[in-house]
């Protein structure tokens, strides 16, 4: 389904939760038009808001990108139902082997098999300074 309208209790632009309907179409939010649509493909008596932005995220669901930066792809197919659509997946202080182990896994992309829909942020590099992050100066 390509082009599909859900409806219900809707955070507008303007900060506000109203009855709308959302148009959607390949995905993204095409059209937001006011009130309520008995006819929607999905009507809901939940908030319609936009998806939440984690920051900082060193892991999730008892993983740790840290210990196993492959678990990134692991969390990512989780968050979405937790209303999470983009992160910024983190590892704590490490050594550089760590470091870099976790920069393989991110340029190596998610397995053929990821069935996730979350969005990662580009991964913040770590100097070698204990405790600095190096944001590109």
């Amino acid at each position: 389904m390509n082009t599909w309208t859900l409806s219900g209790q809707v955070l507008l632009p303007e900060g506000q939760f109203a009855e709308a309907t959302l148009q959607i179409e390949q995905g993204r939010i095409a059209q937001i038009r006011r009130g309520a649509d008995p006819q929607a493909d999905m009507i809901t008596d939940g908030w319609i808001a936009p998806g939440l932005i984690d920051l900082q995220l060193n892991g999730a669901f008892g993983l740790d990108f840290t210990a196993d930066p492959a678990a990134i792809w692991d969390v990512a197919a989780h968050l979405p139902r937790y209303g999470v659509t983009s992160f910024l997946p983190t590892i704590i202080t490490s050594p550089p082997e760590t470091i870099a182990a976790a920069q393989t896994v991110l340029r190596a992309g998610p397995p053929p098999n990821f069935r996730g829909r979350c969005r990662w942020g580009r991964p913040v590099r770590q100097s070698l300074r204990t405790g600095l992050a190096d944001f590109g100066r």
